[in-house]
């Protein structure tokens, strides 16, 4: 311990245990950087959990004392143990909470059965914590059994604060990830517990999971959200802004910009300035412009519309007819309502699309857009062309508009500038139509 006691002589002296300070040194050499693995599928699966962190995870709990969560979810914003976890300010988003200490604080570190008695103590603290988070987001439970002891008494504790009708709503919510053993079959099955009704899936492909997960993204990035929450929080705190004042859209803030002030309005404008047709087709699929329908097809479609370029149009009839309003279109916008009528999609096409449906239609006929997608993944399709501009290509049948949808905001998230393409424009069109003005 000689050598223990040189390199941690500060922690020494703060009567920290020796054995803590050696589990903190041991832990910290596990990173995404540090794994040493030939494994295929393991590096598959830290692939895909970095990836769905940027905008399909809300945030993690693990009792874990590595580095490795940090390692995988960039950027998001770390507490330790209990006590931070109840008096520091957190706002539910992008954090990690490391429940049972982390080796970059040895003090921290639950391993002794009086550190367990003492944390034990305060569980029901720490229950009450986690039930809105509980209660607010699914939650998935990875390298943890159903029967773990320090699991179910936090399921325990939160289950015995709820009523019968917020514990219906938390039943089917929780799900618990397990690799498989040796002897064990695949599948999926329900557990209760306190009345609490949770999910096993059992694999040896966690990629699987992940994938799906990945499929539920946030519209904006959580990490800038969170950002936003905090400094929202600061200011009611503190009562003291200053700063300088700048106007942004949420989803063109990435994390490589600063935010070193923000705006908060109400009103349903749309920021005093009118929308340009790029805001227009981005709104289609995002609405971060909460653009009101009657003044943009009374007011900016008609600026905007000219013989050589169209706009879409059919989601803000449709929110018009449900808003029970009368829509009143120019003339302009009213001759793309009745191109539509007698031509179908065919009217978005050139002769150049045309005589490339006719050439490859055979070919991808019986195509989708999940096909295309993995086409992409695989490298089958020729570069740069991503799988959206090979959607026209399909039979409208075999257009699931649910996927459609993903694949649009995917990419367009990917490549911002897309939003510009004139093809990207004509997809974002199409899908317009075929979700909100389509009667056929």
């Amino acid at each position: 311990m000689a050598t223990l006691k040189s390199q941690s002589k500060t922690l020494i002296s703060d009567r920290i245990s020796p054995f803590k300070i050696a589990l903190a040194s041991y832990f910290q050499k596990f990173t995404i950087e540090k794994i040493k693995t030939g494994d295929p599928q393991i590096l598959k699966e830290i692939k895909l959990l970095k990836k769905i962190s940027i905008r399909s995870v809300s945030g993690i709990i693990t009792t874990n004392y590595d580095n490795l969560a940090e390692s995988i979810f960039a950027g998001f914003q770390k507490y330790i143990g209990q006590d931070e976890l109840f008096f520091a300010g957190i706002q539910e988003i992008s954090e990690i909470y490391k429940i049972h200490g982390c080796c970059t604080d040895a003090k921290s570190i639950l391993i002794t059965q009086q550190d367990y008695d003492k944390f034990h103590e305060k569980d029901k603290y720490l229950a009450a914590k986690l039930m809105t988070i509980f209660l607010e987001y699914p939650i998935v439970f990875i390298g943890y059994s159903i029967n773990d002891e320090n699991i179910r008494r936090i399921i325990e504790n939160i289950t015995g604060c709820l009523t019968q009708e917020q514990l219906k709503k938390l039943s089917g919510r929780l799900f618990f990830i397990k690799r498989l053993h040796k002897g064990d079959m695949q599948g999926i099955s329900t557990h209760i517990l306190n009345g609490l009704a949770m999910t096993q899936i059992s694999t040896n492909d966690f990629s699987l999971i992940y994938e799906a997960i990945g499929n539920v993204r946030s519209q904006y990035n959580p990490r800038i959200i969170r950002r936003l929450k905090k400094d929202v929080y600061d200011v009611v705190m503190s009562n003291s802004p200053s700063g300088l004042i700048k106007v942004v859209g949420l989803a063109d803030i990435d994390d490589k910009q600063e935010i070193d002030s923000i705006v908060i309005g109400v009103g349903k404008d749309y920021y005093g300035k009118e929308p340009t047709a790029a805001d227009i087709y981005r709104n289609i699929l995002f609405e971060d412009a909460r653009l009101d329908a009657k003044k943009v097809l009374e007011d900016y479609l008609p600026k905007l519309i000219t013989q050589s370029t169209k706009m879409p149009i059919f989601k803000y009839i449709k929110q018009m007819q449900v808003r029970g309003e009368p829509v009143v279109l120019c003339d302009k916008v009213n001759d793309l309502v009745e191109d539509f009528k007698r031509k179908g999609v065919a009217v978005l096409y050139n002769n150049t699309d045309k005589k490339k449906i006719d050439k490859y239609g055979d070919e991808y006929a019986e195509k989708t857009i999940s096909g295309l997608v993995d086409m992409e993944n695989n490298g089958e399709l020729l570069h740069p062309y991503k799988a959206y501009a090979f959607v026209y290509l399909l039979q409208k049948n075999n257009i699931n508009l649910d996927d459609f949808f993903r694949l649009l905001c995917r990419t367009l998230e990917e490549e911002s500038s897309i939003i510009n393409d004139t093809f990207f424009k004509k997809m974002i069109r199409l899908y317009d139509y075929l979700k909100y003005g389509d009667k056929s």
